[in-house]
């Protein structure tokens, strides 16, 4: 419509380059798909990509991250090569558990939620790396959600972090999670420094 051209028009005058994204093409059909993208691509002529994409499939989202990786520039160098972070191992291994809790649950529940590793267990390279976490959350309805019925969301949640865990460090890992409630933790500055929130963990 007239709004879409306006915004667009905005977009190219502003001079950045941008990414034209299609989205919720698992709900059209074939031929009608067709069509939208025909005045998808004349509505976002400029763009440096066109991507059909399906973000609750997963479908061509790839594409859209190498296209966005060849169009990022290179940055300064902040730290030596070999340093990858300046984070903690228990912090990235809370926002993996996080990451995945944001992508399987919807609505309310991902901002209400914090990861807290509660130990790191490791006994050798032939053995698996065990991971105890807890995923905090307000309300006992939330923690119910989190879980889902039979265990199912959190078996998924724990599933997909574990394997992403041995991904990154080619290792086997055990990864144990319980959700517990924590009543407006985000308003509890004691609690915020115990999920690790805050530079000062004491």
């Amino acid at each position: 419509g007239q709004g879409d051209r306006f915004i667009m028009e905005r977009v190219r005058q502003s001079g950045v380059p941008f990414l034209a994204l299609l989205n919720k093409i698992d709900l059209v059909k074939p031929d009608r798909l067709q069509i939208a993208w025909t005045h998808f691509e004349e509505l976002t002529e400029g763009a440096v990509a066109q991507v059909a994409i399906s973000a609750l499939k997963e479908a061509g989202l790839e594409e859209v991250l190498q296209v966005m990786k060849d169009q990022l520039p290179e940055g300064p160098r902040f730290y030596p090569e070999d340093v990858l972070t300046d984070r903690s191992e228990n912090f990235l291994l809370a926002e993996l558990i996080r990451e995945k809790v944001i992508r399987y649950t919807r609505e309310e529940i991902p901002y209400a939620t914090a990861v807290r590793i509660v130990s790191v267990e490791e006994k050798g390279p032939e053995n698996p790396i065990v991971v105890h976490g807890a995923i905090a959350v307000e309300r006992e309805s939330q923690k119910g959600m989190l879980i889902g019925k039979g265990g199912e969301m959190l078996k998924r949640i724990g599933t997909n972090a574990r394997e992403e865990m041995e991904r990154i460090h080619d290792r086997k890992f055990f990864l144990d999670l319980k959700v517990e409630v924590r009543k407006n933790w985000r308003k509890d500055p004691k609690q915020l420094r115990r999920l690790g929130y805050t530079e000062d963990l004491a």
